[in-house]
Protein backbone atom coordinates (compact mmCIF):
# COMPACT_ATOMS: atom_id res chain seq x y z
CA UNK A 1 0.00 0.00 0.00
CA UNK A 2 1.36 3.20 -0.73
CA UNK A 3 1.20 6.21 1.37
CA UNK A 4 0.98 9.85 0.51
CA UNK A 5 0.71 13.72 2.21
CA UNK A 6 -2.81 13.98 2.20
CA UNK A 7 -1.81 18.12 2.11
CA UNK A 8 1.27 17.91 -0.23
CA UNK A 9 0.90 14.98 -2.14
CA UNK A 10 4.21 13.47 -1.86
CA UNK A 11 4.69 9.91 -1.98
CA UNK A 12 6.26 8.67 1.93
CA UNK A 13 6.73 5.11 0.87
CA UNK A 14 4.89 1.33 1.18
CA UNK A 15 3.64 0.27 4.17
CA UNK A 16 2.33 -3.28 5.03
CA UNK A 17 0.71 -4.70 3.25
CA UNK A 18 2.69 -4.33 0.18
CA UNK A 19 0.73 -5.99 -2.64
CA UNK A 20 -2.13 -3.75 -1.83
CA UNK A 21 -2.69 -1.07 -4.29
CA UNK A 22 -4.30 1.36 -2.55
CA UNK A 23 -3.62 4.35 -0.96
CA UNK A 24 -3.87 5.35 2.40
CA UNK A 25 -2.78 8.73 3.77
CA UNK A 26 -0.62 10.94 6.39
CA UNK A 27 1.94 13.91 6.84
CA UNK A 28 4.66 14.39 5.46
CA UNK A 29 7.37 16.27 7.95
CA UNK A 30 7.22 19.72 5.77
CA UNK A 31 3.43 19.63 6.20
CA UNK A 32 3.25 18.43 9.41
CA UNK A 33 5.46 21.69 10.43
CA UNK A 34 3.11 23.95 8.90
CA UNK A 35 0.42 22.63 10.79
CA UNK A 36 1.32 22.49 14.52
CA UNK A 37 3.69 26.09 13.53
CA UNK A 38 6.73 23.96 13.99
CA UNK A 39 10.05 26.45 13.36
CA UNK A 40 12.03 25.82 10.81
CA UNK A 41 16.19 26.14 11.30
CA UNK A 42 17.85 24.87 7.99
CA UNK A 43 21.28 23.31 7.98
CA UNK A 44 22.54 24.06 4.63
CA UNK A 45 26.07 21.73 4.28
CA UNK A 46 28.67 23.90 2.09
CA UNK A 47 31.47 21.22 2.02
CA UNK A 48 32.37 17.71 2.85
CA UNK A 49 35.42 15.44 2.50
CA UNK A 50 36.26 11.62 3.58
CA UNK A 51 36.40 12.83 7.30
CA UNK A 52 34.01 15.49 7.69
CA UNK A 53 30.96 17.57 6.66
CA UNK A 54 30.30 21.16 7.29
CA UNK A 55 27.70 23.61 7.37
CA UNK A 56 25.94 26.35 8.33
CA UNK A 57 22.66 26.72 10.48
CA UNK A 58 20.04 29.26 9.57
CA UNK A 59 16.76 30.70 10.49
CA UNK A 60 14.39 33.15 9.14
CA UNK A 61 17.03 35.76 10.03
CA UNK A 62 20.37 34.29 8.42
CA UNK A 63 23.09 31.77 9.81
CA UNK A 64 24.11 32.35 13.30
CA UNK A 65 26.01 29.30 13.94
CA UNK A 66 28.30 26.34 11.67
CA UNK A 67 28.68 23.30 12.16
CA UNK A 68 30.11 19.56 11.86
CA UNK A 69 29.15 16.50 10.98
CA UNK A 70 30.79 13.03 9.74
CA UNK A 71 31.53 12.50 6.41
CA UNK A 72 28.07 10.47 4.33
CA UNK A 73 29.08 6.95 4.51
CA UNK A 74 25.74 5.42 4.02
CA UNK A 75 24.02 6.36 6.90
CA UNK A 76 25.77 4.22 9.13
CA UNK A 77 25.28 4.69 12.84
CA UNK A 78 28.04 6.41 14.74
CA UNK A 79 29.99 7.27 11.30
CA UNK A 80 27.95 9.09 8.78
CA UNK A 81 26.47 12.17 8.93
CA UNK A 82 22.24 11.52 8.27
CA UNK A 83 20.85 11.77 4.80
CA UNK A 84 19.65 15.43 3.79
CA UNK A 85 15.89 15.88 4.39
CA UNK A 86 13.48 16.77 7.36
CA UNK A 87 13.50 16.05 10.53
CA UNK A 88 11.36 16.73 13.52
CA UNK A 89 14.02 17.54 16.83
CA UNK A 90 13.04 17.29 20.31
CA UNK A 91 13.99 18.87 23.58
CA UNK A 92 15.92 16.13 25.40
CA UNK A 93 18.08 15.93 28.96
CA UNK A 94 20.93 13.97 27.85
CA UNK A 95 23.46 11.94 30.58
CA UNK A 96 26.62 13.22 28.48
CA UNK A 97 25.23 16.87 26.62
CA UNK A 98 22.73 17.93 29.44
CA UNK A 99 19.66 20.11 27.57
CA UNK A 100 19.84 19.30 23.95
CA UNK A 101 18.04 18.34 20.68
CA UNK A 102 17.64 14.63 19.25
CA UNK A 103 17.07 14.28 15.77
CA UNK A 104 14.35 12.22 15.53
CA UNK A 105 12.59 9.27 12.89
CA UNK A 106 15.78 9.17 10.79
CA UNK A 107 15.72 5.50 8.98
CA UNK A 108 17.59 2.93 10.45
CA UNK A 109 19.28 5.77 13.30
CA UNK A 110 18.11 6.97 16.42
CA UNK A 111 20.44 8.92 19.60
CA UNK A 112 21.73 11.69 16.93
CA UNK A 113 22.17 14.54 19.26
CA UNK A 114 22.82 18.53 18.83
CA UNK A 115 25.64 19.24 20.48
CA UNK A 116 29.17 20.75 21.40
CA UNK A 117 32.30 19.53 19.92
CA UNK A 118 35.20 20.36 17.38
CA UNK A 119 36.72 17.49 15.15
CA UNK A 120 35.19 14.60 13.89
CA UNK A 121 36.17 12.84 16.67
CA UNK A 122 33.63 14.56 18.63
CA UNK A 123 30.26 13.32 16.59
CA UNK A 124 29.87 9.95 16.56
CA UNK A 125 27.17 10.30 14.73
CA UNK A 126 25.69 13.48 15.62
CA UNK A 127 25.47 17.39 14.84
CA UNK A 128 28.12 19.59 15.99
CA UNK A 129 27.33 23.21 16.64
CA UNK A 130 30.10 26.10 17.16
CA UNK A 131 30.97 29.63 15.84
CA UNK A 132 33.49 29.41 13.19
CA UNK A 133 35.50 26.95 11.09
CA UNK A 134 38.98 27.05 11.45
CA UNK A 135 41.55 24.21 11.97
CA UNK A 136 42.17 22.57 16.01
CA UNK A 137 45.83 20.57 16.01
CA UNK A 138 46.27 21.29 12.37
CA UNK A 139 42.72 19.19 11.36
CA UNK A 140 40.06 21.36 10.32
CA UNK A 141 37.00 21.34 12.73
CA UNK A 142 35.24 24.29 14.16
CA UNK A 143 35.87 26.67 17.09
CA UNK A 144 34.36 28.17 19.99
CA UNK A 145 31.63 25.17 20.33
CA UNK A 146 30.39 26.10 23.36
CA UNK A 147 29.33 29.68 22.41
CA UNK A 148 27.85 28.29 19.29
CA UNK A 149 25.88 25.86 21.22
CA UNK A 150 24.54 28.34 23.66
CA UNK A 151 23.59 30.76 20.67
CA UNK A 152 21.96 28.06 19.05
CA UNK A 153 20.21 26.69 22.59
CA UNK A 154 19.29 30.80 23.42
CA UNK A 155 17.50 31.08 20.54
CA UNK A 156 15.52 27.19 21.46
CA UNK A 157 15.06 28.73 24.96
CA UNK A 158 11.22 28.60 24.38
CA UNK A 159 10.69 25.53 21.67
CA UNK A 160 10.23 21.96 22.99
CA UNK A 161 10.79 20.98 19.19
CA UNK A 162 11.36 22.09 15.57
CA UNK A 163 11.91 21.01 12.41
CA UNK A 164 15.34 20.87 11.09
CA UNK A 165 16.04 21.11 7.13
CA UNK A 166 19.56 19.52 6.04
CA UNK A 167 19.84 20.70 2.54
CA UNK A 168 23.10 19.79 0.56
CA UNK A 169 24.47 23.75 -1.45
Amino acid sequence: MQRKCCECHKVLGDIAPFSDGRVTHGLCVDCLAKAMKLRIIYLKRIFGDRKRTFGVLMDKNGPFAVTLEDPWLDNQKNISCIPAGSYLCVRKQSPKFGDTFEVRKVRGRSHILIHKGNTEKDTHGCILVGKEFNFLHGEPGILESGDGFNEFMSKMRCVDRFLLKIEEV
